[in-house]
């Protein structure tokens, strides 16, 4: 099944915002985060992730990497979830420090928002139009760990170099959960995967074999 619009995906999955660039949440005892979109499109991802978490706050934003359109709103997130814990690889946690890296994803958030406010499903009102606002990465993650959460649910973290050179991908073996991103493509409109190697095809490659050796029953991937 191909699940291309918002909402209650599996059992505990949301997809929030919209599906071009979308923030997913998982939500338990711990509630994660996977991904931070576009940041014009801050108030939007909140407004899906308060409908289903209620009083109940995030405590951890996972980035696959920092493209302006996966880690647009996390320094917005880290605003109104003020305990939230933003994770991410060392090189992003490099990278997001460069001063001709924040002006880059500025400039191509700024270029975004009229595209996202023509959409039919956008209040185009919504969107917030201030520039991106770097943000700090709070822990750091090694090539290949896990990180407990709570007693209901953990995250294998891997690093999955290909699509860019900080990229991480999650998977949640209790929800038999992928999110991988671009890291093993994104549907285009042929409905063919169209894969996404854009600094390393040999580690991307060697990263879907990997993939395949796992217990996978949802992927999420970057966009649609």
């Amino acid at each position: 099944m191909i699940i291309n619009k918002t909402g209650l995906a599996a059992d505990g999955l949301y997809v929030n915002g919209f599906t071009w660039s979308p923030v997913y949440l998982v939500a338990a005892k711990t509630a994660i985060l996977f991904e931070a979109g576009f940041s014009c499109m801050g108030k939007l991802y909140e407004k899906d992730i308060k409908k289903v978490l209620s009083n109940q706050m995030p405590e951890f934003l996972f980035l696959t990497h920092v493209h302006y359109d996966h880690c647009g709103a996390a320094s917005y997130f880290k605003k109104i979830f003020p305990n939230l814990k933003i994770c991410a690889s060392q090189r992003a946690h490099e990278i997001i420090q460069r001063e001709n890296a924040i002006s880059l994803m500025s400039s191509l958030s700024q270029y975004a928002i009229p595209l996202i406010a023509k959409l039919p499903e956008i209040q185009k009102e919504e969107l917030l139009t201030g520039p991106f606002q770097p943000f700090d990465i709070d822990i750091v993650f090694n090539e290949e760990q896990v990180i407990n959460i709570d007693d209901e649910l953990s995250v294998l973290v891997f690093a999955t170099p290909g699509h860019t050179r900080d990229m991480l991908s999650y998977y949640i073996p209790e929800r038999k959960i992928l999110i991988a991103t671009e890291s093993a493509g994104c549907l285009g409109r042929n409905n063919r995967i169209v894969s996404e190697f854009l600094v390393d095809y040999d580690a991307y490659i060697k990263t879907l074999k990997r993939f395949s050796a796992l217990d996978i029953e949802i992927f999420c991937q970057g966009h649609h």
